[in-house]
């Protein structure tokens, strides 16, 4: 999830994008991770922890249907508040949205713990 909180963006539109459609997009994923667009993101101090919304193996050993239900809909009350978060992001420093983001991205997606071949996926999105 990449939210822009540049000049470039309006701020009204975009906040009302993301409350509006990514509870249902985070529906089908089984993590999400978050990135301001801030002008400077490479040296931007502004973050927000990805979200492992599938349960881990540790979580639900025997592949329970209702622990998974259960455990995804605790985690997907997580995902808004700290997109919304990235709204409030501040223009800081100098250096590369696109390559500060990907390096930051790569360096901590999946987050750990993650399960490998479900049918769902990681997730992207821009608003």
């Amino acid at each position: 999830m990449v939210v822009d909180s540049t000049s470039y963006a309006d701020p009204a539109t975009s906040r009302n994008d993301v409350t509006s459609k990514l509870p249902d997009f985070a529906q089908g994923c089984d993590w999400i991770g978050f990135a301001a667009v801030t002008g400077s993101s490479e040296s931007s101090s502004c973050r927000q922890d990805a979200v492992a919304i599938a349960a881990t193996r540790a979580e639900n050993p025997n592949d329970n249907p209702v622990i998974e239900e259960r455990v995804r809909s605790h985690r997907l009350t997580e995902v808004l508040p700290r997109a919304v978060k990235l709204f409030d992001c501040p223009a800081e420093g100098e250096g590369s949205d696109v390559l500060g983001r990907r390096a930051t991205w790569s360096s901590r997606w999946p987050p750990n713990g993650s399960r490998t071949g479900h049918t769902r996926s990681s997730c992207s999105a821009t608003s």
